[in-house]
């Protein structure tokens, strides 16, 4: 049984990375595609851009739960008593999101 690895042109795991200030000494091209692809990436995060956005404030929001709960659970056990402090009222909040 030999260990030998296929690699294919369009093999969609396999990529390059390729830094910027190399790009200009490939050939024309080579250039033009590489530029398409980047292009091509830009317009694809920038139509999803808010949705990431969106995941990443949730993703925020969780660690901050996570903690607030772990906080509660700790004063809980020691008895100690303890209040939020006074925030925005919920308009302000949306007005704010």
């Amino acid at each position: 049984m030999t260990d030998e690895v296929t690699e294919t042109e369009d093999d969609p795991d396999e990529y390059y990375v390729i830094p910027g200030e190399a790009i200009q000494y490939l050939p024309a091209e080579w250039r033009e595609q590489l530029q398409a692809m980047a292009d091509d990436g830009r317009a694809i995060l920038k139509s999803v851009d808010s949705e990431l956005s969106q995941l990443s404030r949730l993703s925020f929001a969780s660690i901050n739960l996570v903690t607030l709960k772990h906080v509660i659970k700790l004063a809980e056990k020691t008895g100690s008593e303890w209040s939020l402090p006074k925030g925005p009222a919920p308009e302000e909040l949306k007005r704010l999101s």
